[in-house]
């Protein structure tokens, strides 16, 4: 069945057939641009009252177009699966359109607290963090067994509890978590749960992006 050009889908009826549809939703997690020698590209998500996906873009130009916490209209996009976990993305083109509407109302972002974390994630799995760093980041070089050197960003962060999780990124992804004073609240989307030696730890990928917490000065 061909589906009409202007036809209006939940996310949750996305597929790899989905062509000429429209979708309307709220944009979040939206992670700057990652320069790469062939391409430039970065991430957000779109989400609706029927699910979440996982959006990838090529066209560094867009990235100025769209914002955290706007609801758009979006049309002229590509589905298909992700050949690192096969699940359903979109594909952000030139000419894929975004059109400001009236805002959809969503259930708010569920944050994981570290206990989860350490008894409850897997690892690799992608989570939503609130906390604060305990302690100015610091960054180390390394030298890699291909003889690479490579740089590697170590913080340590709490949720207002007495635990505390250590969180990694490597380098260009270091750049925007420095300098970041101890105490001030974030929040951190799409981070990577990991594990070595049976100790949790997180880490800061080219899907994650973070943001100030401006709805709580202090953590409870």
């Amino acid at each position: 069945m061909t589906e009409n050009k202007d036809l209006k889908v939940p996310i949750k009826e996305l597929n790899c057939y989905s062509h000429g549809v429209t979708i309307t939703a709220v944009l979040k997690r939206l992670t700057p641009v990652h320069e790469r020698k062939t391409c430039s590209l970065f991430y957000f998500t779109l989400l609706d009252n029927s699910g979440s996906i996982q959006c990838v873009c090529f066209d560094s130009r867009i990235h100025n177009k769209i914002a955290n916490n706007i609801t758009y209209e979006v049309s002229n996009f590509h589905v298909e699966r992700n050949k690192l976990d096969n699940k359903l993305q979109i594909v952000v083109k030139s000419e894929t359109k975004f059109l400001t509407v009236e805002t959809l109302e969503i259930p708010e972002v569920s944050f994981v607290s570290i206990r989860n974390i350490i008894d409850v994630k897997q690892a690799n799995d992608l989570i939503d963090f609130k906390g604060k760093f305990i302690d100015v980041p610091v960054v180390k070089k390394l030298k890699l067994k291909n003889g690479e050197e490579s740089r590697k960003l170590i913080a340590r962060l709490t949720d207002g509890t007495n635990l505390n999780i250590v969180l990694n990124a490597w380098n260009d992804l270091i750049d925007g978590l420095m300098n970041h004073l101890p105490d001030t609240n974030f929040r951190f989307y799409n981070v990577s749960v990991k594990e070595y030696n049976q100790t949790k730890f997180l880490e800061f990928t080219v899907l994650s992006s973070m943001e100030p917490d401006e709805m709580s000065s202090q953590l409870s």
